[in-house]
């Protein structure tokens, strides 16, 4: 009987509305939103190979498969920072820095010291990791691995012309970051203004007053 109803995932917004057609007017997708912009000004490197990854998150198998990353990273030599639980064991190398779940301070310390900022995809279903839409808020590129229903969401995502995609799979994240200098020149490196928490209300606003 709800008057109505908001996702923030799109594609769960777009499957429900698939599922209760008689309802599909009562269902919207407004993302997570942001409070406020998070800027370092940190300068990109110049060769892939110096650049600095993280990823904050948890990685159980069953959800998410950190795994290519992991290989893709280990044979290019390239800095990457892994924090969150998970059932794997994997270990740290010379370039390759493994931490368990993290506080918030040092999550953030840890964002703001890489260039690059990865967003794992779940294995399955249209929920979206969290994570995304507090990246979105930074001035850091943004690695968007694909998994799962992987077409639905680089259509989803990939109108804000904001992320650098990948298959989540060795080879396709080793030619990637190869690229990466070059392809984060493709996109944009600033937080998304629709994403603001007032964008988002106002929109939310005029649904409320428009929509019976």
């Amino acid at each position: 009987k709800a008057d109505k109803i908001i996702y923030v995932s799109e594609m769960t917004c777009k499957t429900q509305k698939i599922h209760y057609p008689g309802n599909k007017n009562k269902m919207f997708y407004f993302p997570i939103p942001y409070l406020k912009p998070r800027r370092t000004g940190k300068i990109f490197p110049v060769t892939y190979k110096d650049i600095k990854l993280c990823y904050c998150g948890d990685y159980n198998s069953h959800i998410r498969n950190l795994k290519p990353l992991y290989e893709a990273v280990n044979m290019l030599g390239i800095h990457l920072t892994v924090c969150g639980m998970s059932d794997l064991t994997l270990k740290s190398s010379d370039n390759i820095q493994i931490l368990p779940r993290k506080g918030t301070s040092k999550v953030q310390e840890i964002e703001t010291d890489a260039d690059v900022l990865v967003h794992l995809s779940n294995l399955s279903g249209t929920q979206i990791p969290g994570k995304i839409y507090q990246y979105i808020s930074t001035d850091k590129t943004i690695l968007f691995i694909l998994d799962g229903d992987k077409h639905s969401l680089q259509k989803a995502f990939s109108k804000y012309r904001r992320f650098i995609f990948a298959e989540n799979n060795v080879e396709n994240i080793k030619q990637v970051l190869k690229n990466i200098c070059d392809l984060r020149k493709t996109v944009s490196n600033e937080p998304l203004e629709q994403f603001k928490a007032k964008n988002i209300v106002q929109e939310i606003i005029k649904i409320r007053r428009t929509k019976k």
